[in-house]
């Protein structure tokens, strides 16, 4: 969820980061990280 965002965020990381949110009322989140 949106809290995970700021690890991936890092400057220290070299990795581009997508995600989505799939669902009414209960959200899935789908995180995609390419190195």
């Amino acid at each position: 969820p949106h809290f995970r965002r700021p690890l991936f965020e890092m400057e220290e990381l070299t990795w581009s980061i997508e995600w989505e949110t799939f669902g009414d009322g209960f959200h899935y989140f789908f995180y995609t990280l390419k190195k």
